[in-house]
Parts: C-alpha cells; structure tokens; sequence
C-alpha cells in the first residue's frame, strides 16, 4: 500500500448539512471510523435524510457496527474512487 493510495480528490471543511446533500446527492457515502464520533455522525446525517452505505476502520476485530458493514480501507479505497463515492473522515 503506497501514501498515493489515499490521497484525497477534494477536501471540504465545514460542510452544513444542505452542503453535504448537494455535494454526496446519489453517491455511495462512506464513514471512515467506527468509533463514538462516526457513529455520532452518520446518526446525525441520517436524521437529515443521507444514507450511509458503510464505515472503513483498520481494527480488525469491528465487523459491523450500528447494522452497516465495517470494510478495511485498504481494500476498498480504489473502488470508492471508481464508483465516485465519498468518504468523510472522523
């Protein structure tokens, strides 16, 4: 796995929660980070009608959390890419 591999294709900061359904719209949404504060957050833009397809996190141990599925990044990054998904680090 090379640093290329995640190198981000747009960085947004302080998104409101219009801005986040304008810019994710259809796209495949996906939380990097299972714990307390992506939890937190996909609960938060659920409740605004954003759909949460699944979270990415390195521990191995976490196979589901709150009924998504808990993908290892390195194995799906490229295909978030190919499909234009977006990810929103926490």
């Amino acid at each position: 796995m090379t640093d290329e591999t995640f190198t981000p294709l747009a960085v947004n900061h302080g998104l409101s929660i219009n801005e986040l359904k304008n810019t994710v719209k259809q796209r495949p949404l996906y939380i990097w980070g299972a714990g307390l504060t992506g939890r937190g957050f996909k609960c938060m833009i659920e409740r605004n009608g954003i759909s949460v397809k699944a979270f990415l996190d390195v521990n191995p141990a976490v196979t589901i959390v709150e009924s998504l599925a808990v993908l290892r990044p390195a194995d799906v990054i490229a295909d978030i890419k190919k499909e234009g998904g977006f990810l929103i680090c926490t």
